[in-house]
């Protein structure tokens, strides 16, 4: 646009526009306007820069008075084009998993998800659900630590070494951890071994800045009970992988999944952990407890939305149910994989570090749900001692 051009119009403060919204209410006050999140985060209704506390990365802050996040953004770190697509295959027999495993990863997937789906009991289940992958090709996350017993029984050393993604979940049995942690360091140095879940407050009914607080609380414990058995912080830290549910407030799931990163490494970091070892792994996946099973084709609308402000969020991994889940079939999983594709290859949003940086309405939301979440971990800690 010519420069000459813009320079007709005098540019115009938040005063002037306030006046401007004051004399379309006739006399009201703009305040009234003001809305509130669940969280109880006051939603400007005027967008301008001087309604928001905009943190910058130079330690100094656009607009309001000068408030910073508590710690910097990480920056979006996507490899091989763009974030993992996870999806579940909701298929209990091992056999016909693993038809449908390699169907979908030959038409887009780019990783292997062992959730509820198949029933394993053995290493023989896990190879006929895992024959013809490339485990070195597709990064492998699982929830059953047996996992990875089971790849040690038939894999050879190479093939371990090689292996990426998460298996294992939280488990009170801290000395069993650190046996898992201190094996998976040895075998297969590039897996994570503890991925936390928000899934079940998420779909209950928690709040955004409930979920963060429950993530840097369950972090927390993890931490000190595995440093309490001599393992190093640095070797603890990089193999713990978060998921976080995506709900039904756009701006407000993409401002939750960014703080989270911002969040970890301040917690991490007050364990001493490094730089490299504070960033976070981070795994996102669709909700429940805003699908319908009565109109389950609207649901394709909040899948899309949901995947994203998960792109947009800058996420490592992405899980989407199908719509009609449970009840999904080849089909509705091939259109959940699909948003995906076309999200990252049509929209091409993995071009940019962080798509929904400098983004005022965005920038404040992180700002503020990182401040309160900080607050609520802080409660948890202190009722702990």
């Amino acid at each position: 646009m010519n420069a000459d051009f813009l320079a007709e119009f005098p540019p115009s403060s938040y005063a002037d526009w306030l006046v401007a919204l004051r004399d379309s209410l006739v006399g009201a006050d703009p305040a009234s306007l003001v809305a509130h999140s669940p969280e109880g985060i006051a939603i400007p209704p005027l967008p301008h820069p001087d309604a928001y506390l905009i943190p910058d990365l130079s330690g100094g802050a656009q607009g309001g008075s000068g408030r910073v996040s508590a710690s910097p953004l990480q920056p979006v770190r996507w490899a091989q084009g763009g974030w993992q697509i996870a999806q579940e295959i909701n298929l209990d027999e091992p056999r016909t998993f693993n038809r449908a495993l390699l169907e979908t990863l030959a038409n887009g997937q780019t990783a292997v998800v062992l959730a509820a789906s198949p029933r394993l009991h053995s290493s023989a289940d896990l190879e006929v659900a895992l024959a013809g992958v490339d485990l070195a090709q597709y990064p492998i996350y699982a929830a059953d630590a047996r996992v990875l017993d089971w790849l040690r029984a038939t894999r050879s050393v190479e093939d371990m070494a090689n292996l990426r993604g998460c298996i294992g979940s939280p488990s009170a049995d801290y000395a069993a951890l650190a046996e898992r942690f201190a094996l998976a360091a040895t075998v297969a140095p590039g897996l994570g071994c503890v991925n936390i879940s928000t899934a079940r407050q998420h779909n209950n009914g928690a709040k955004a800045v409930q979920e963060l607080a429950f993530v840097l609380a369950a972090g927390a414990d993890i931490l000190r009970g595995l440093l309490r058995r001599g393992l190093a912080i640095d070797a603890i830290a990089p193999r713990l992988h978060v998921t976080l549910c995506i709900g039904e407030d756009f701006f407000m799931q993409i401002a939750k999944l960014r703080a989270v990163k911002s969040l970890w490494a301040q917690m991490t970091s007050a364990f001493g952990a490094s730089e490299s070892a504070q960033r976070l792994h981070l795994h996102a996946r669709s909700g429940t407890r805003n699908k319908s099973r009565e109109d389950a084709h609207n649901n394709l609308l909040r899948l899309t939305c949901e995947a994203l402000a998960a792109a947009l969020a800058g996420v490592d991994s992405l899980t989407l149910a199908a719509f009609d889940a449970p009840a999904e079939d080849e089909f509705s999983r091939r259109l959940s994989r699909n948003i995906q594709l076309i999200l990252q290859h049509e929209l091409q949003l993995t071009r940019y570090i962080d798509p929904a940086g400098g983004s005022w309405h965005v920038e404040y939301l992180t700002d503020e749900l990182g401040r309160r979440a900080w607050a609520a971990f802080q409660q948890i800690e202190g009722e702990r001692d």
